[in-house]
């Protein structure tokens, strides 16, 4: 069965262009039937992903911004292209 980990994982893979749909589709398929304990074990097995991929989308899903607490001390995800230079600030409006 699928945890909330695996769902936000299989989002991650998808969102960052590791693997297609259909992929994802099987390897869950694979944790349904007792074969892997998660997603993650279950696409570096059958080859879909290198452990390196893997271990990204695992940090990316892991660290998506509304799994967060606001005024958290964790470093934001990397988003390729982009440098986090200085906190502007914190809080809420009003």
């Amino acid at each position: 069965m699928a945890t909330n980990q695996d769902e936000s994982f299989a989002e991650a893979v998808i969102r960052l262009k590791l693997a297609d749909e259909t992929s994802v589709s099987q390897c869950m398929k694979t944790v349904a039937d007792g074969e892997a304990g998660s997603l993650a074990d279950a696409m570096v097995q059958r080859g879909v992903l290198d452990r390196e991929a893997a271990d990204r989308a695992l940090a990316e899903s892991e660290g998506a911004p509304q799994d967060r607490d606001a005024g958290s001390e964790e470093e934001p995800p990397h988003i390729e292209g982009y440098d986090i230079l200085e906190k502007l600030g914190e809080g809420g409006m009003g």
